[in-house]
């Protein structure tokens, strides 16, 4: 297997999975957001929760996979049962490039992975495929202007944490 990962031969399959499946879920997603969200703000939250992992654990499983990267998950006894009971708000640090893929491999494993959001340079949501979906996922975009990004965040995660009612 080592000798598939060290000379990519798996590199354009990958590709063309996530692009083909990327484009699929941004499909979906407009659909979504034409059909449902005018109607049900919560209902689009939660299919759109259930859709974005079909792209996103793309990632993951790359992380997991074929990086090798292993993660120790520790806590206090008896947290492991309040994770996904409530929403949170996480703030990593950007101590690295894959801070993100991190955060996003905690998020998978419990589960939760689809309602992760994040504050993005503006410019993000026009890349195809994920850009379109972080865009669909209602992160919030970011100008690196505090004049103008303050009203962007407070606004953004005023509407991120309204309570999410499913039906």
């Amino acid at each position: 297997m080592e000798v598939i990962k060290k000379n990519g031969l798996l590199t354009l399959p990958i590709t063309c999975v996530f692009l083909i499946s990327g484009v699929a879920v941004n499909i979906g997603q407009l659909a979504l957001y034409s059909t449902v969200r005018p109607f049900s703000l919560s209902t689009y939250r939660y299919l759109n929760q259930k859709l974005v992992p079909l792209n996103w654990s793309l990632f993951v499983c790359l992380a997991d996979w074929w990086a090798g990267l292993n993660m120790k998950l520790y806590s206090k006894p008896g947290e492991w049962d309040k994770v996904g009971q409530d929403q949170a708000l996480v703030c990593l640090n950007h101590a690295s490039d894959i801070d993100w893929l991190l955060g996003w491999m905690v998020a998978e494993r419990f589960h939760m992975l689809g309602g992760t959001k994040a504050l993005m340079k503006e410019s993000a949501k026009y890349l195809p495929v994920l850009g379109w979906s972080w865009f669909f996922s209602e992160f919030i975009w970011l100008k690196r202007n505090w004049n103008a990004d303050k009203n962007a965040m407070g606004s953004g995660l005023q509407s991120v944490c309204l309570p999410m009612m499913y039906v």
